[in-house]
């Protein structure tokens, strides 16, 4: 108490006071912290101190993870129960234990994951600490999404060169061809519950099904912007899957196409612009994205809530896929040309596994626990479908069944059975390869159905190159020719009326004039595909319903 102005205005009456030895004076919650000046409120650990500086507030640590203090806490590797002034953690104890720490889940299986991802032209498989690298398939073309079948042991993936899903298995060269002439191929899921097989096409804008051999395809969502990422949850029956179109947005749907919404969108003011990639925590509930531009990895629950940032900027400049298993995520990214590693809701112990020379497209972690067993609403006699049994949500609360029909087939009244729709300008596939294809592909030296109805022996000779219209004439013509309204052929058979005057199928749109039929993705996108400019029209492309 020196008086070092003269006029003691740097000791005012307040100095020396101890605000904290009267509560009604200082009003802290908690505690009160005295200072030569006068004093401050702090909280107990597990409060934070409100707005007004004097009252505390429980953390919700199960939502607000940046706040818990890593140096000596650490967030909950699965479930998180909030308690005042603290949280508690929970296992799923059929495969997991908890660590002494009360935090860590630790797997009972001895069974190491591995990391399954795509260099473009290959396969390989790298163990998570990036000791062990090895081939497992080669000699690709332009492979960018993958997706296993662990039950099975099978890998599926994307050929974007040869417009492709295929089949394999691991260190095999032979390939079955599951879904074919599929334009614009990107993100693909397997539904290993109900046994089908999910894909994002960019072309046609669709989001489709099947059976993971490729029967019975449907189109479950039509007009998606720039598709990109799909991960699949049969155990709430769910898809997530990204569009990074202008206006970029997660969305989550049934797995039998219902309930369809934005849970992250641009339009709801969502940080969001090109959603590269997306996976699923089945074990936290959970999910992982990352935006490839806006540079950053984030997570939130299933309703796109409670979204926190895990890594951004220089970290993760254009993550194209990633994964997840235990604490930790895993991904590829384009610039870096690596595979990294961070912890799942911090990004601590952030690590580059291995650089490759090509850019990294797709990763998986190869484990059963990331295909854990759910309840099957479909197991039995096929939960009672004639065709396609999908796996439908409930109210996030198990699971239910939903009967559908491949394209070009409707429902009966029954909701069980489906009956062919095809048109006159299809041909129907018998037997268990129940569909409809265009007639142009009867006789054109390529079998497409598995009954092989489509090239009976009364063909004739075949004379042109594959993928080419044999006119009756012999001539040979592009099969974008078909219904074009001129006569490419000489004998006017490309303009037949049996290809030409009939309805299109589902997910087609008929020109007016001629009677082509060309994808309903190319309807109002502002080129003329329809030599009459009908797909273009005023009437049909500027009275459509906002969104």
């Amino acid at each position: 108490k020196t008086d070092d102005c003269g006029d003691e205005s740097d000791e005012p009456l307040h100095c020396g006071v101890n605000e904290c030895a009267d509560v009604r004076m200082n009003q802290c919650g908690h505690e009160c912290v005295d200072t030569k000046e006068g004093f401050y409120c702090k909280c107990r650990p597990g409060y934070r101190l409100m707005a007004d500086g004097k009252a505390c507030i429980d953390i919700n640590e199960c939502v607000d993870i940046p706040m818990i203090n890593t140096t000596y806490d650490k967030p909950c590797s699965q479930d998180c129960i909030n308690s005042e002034g603290g949280f508690n953690c929970k296992c799923d104890l059929s495969y997991y234990v908890r660590e002494p720490d009360g935090r860590t889940c630790k797997r009972k299986q001895d069974l190491d994951p591995w990391i399954l991802f795509t260099n473009k032209y290959y396969l390989r498989n790298m163990s998570t600490d990036a000791s062990v690298y090895n081939l497992v398939i080669q000699n690709l073309r332009n492979v960018v999404a993958l997706d296993f079948d662990y039950a099975n042991e099978e890998i599926y993936f994307c050929d974007v060169s040869a417009k492709t899903i295929f089949k394999t298995r691991a260190g095999s060269e032979e390939r079955t061809t599951i879904i074919k002439q599929s334009m614009g191929l990107e993100g693909m899921a397997v539904d290993w519950t109900g046994r089908k097989l999910y894909w994002l096409d960019r072309h046609t804008q669709h989001l489709s099904v099947s059976e993971l051999d490729g029967r019975y395809k449907k189109v479950l969502m039509e007009n998606i912007d720039d598709p990109r990422a799909i991960a699949v949850h049969p155990g709430i029956g769910y898809i997530f899957f990204t569009s990074w179109h202008l206006q970029a947005y997660i969305g989550r749907i049934g797995m039998d196409g219902s309930n369809f919404t934005r849970i992250q969108a641009t339009v709801n003011g969502d940080k969001l612009a090109w959603p590269n990639a997306i996976t699923i925590d089945y074990f936290s509930n959970k999910i992982w994205w990352a935006d490839a531009h806006l540079d950053y990895i984030a997570y939130s629950d299933f309703d796109g809530n409670n979204r926190n940032t895990v890594l951004e900027g220089s970290q993760v400049p254009h993550v194209f896929a990633l994964t997840v298993m235990d604490d930790y995520i895993y991904w590829t990214d384009w610039n870096k040309k690596a595979l990294m590693k961070a912890h799942k809701l911090t990004g601590d112990e952030y690590q580059i596994l291995r650089n490759t020379t090509h850019r990294p497209y797709d990763v998986h972690i190869y484990h059963p626990l990331r295909q854990i067993k759910y309840d099957n609403p479909c197991e039995f006699q096929n939960g009672g479908c004639s065709h396609l049994c999908l796996i439908a949500p409930h109210h996030m609360e198990g699971t239910q069944r939903t009967c559908a029909c491949p394209t070009d087939f409707v429902l009966a009244k029954d909701n069980l059975t489906c009956i062919a729709n095809c048109t006159r300008g299809q041909h129907r596939c018998g037997g268990s390869d129940d569909k409809c294809i265009p007639a142009y592909w009867k006789c054109d030296n390529s079998v497409d159905c598995q009954d092989g109805s489509d090239e009976p022996d009364s063909c004739p000779p075949r004379v042109c190159a594959d993928g080419m219209f044999q006119c009756r004439n012999n001539n040979c013509t592009l099969v974008t020719s078909i219904c074009d309204g001129r006569d490419d052929c000489g004998d006017h058979s490309d303009e037949d009326s049996k290809l030409c005057d009939h309805e299109c199928s589902e997910t087609e749109f008929k020109c007016k004039a001629t009677g082509r039929c060309i994808k309903g993705a190319w309807k109002c996108d502002g080129d003329r595909d329809c030599k009459d400019g009908s797909d273009e029209a005023h009437e049909l492309c500027h009275n459509k319903e906002c969104d």
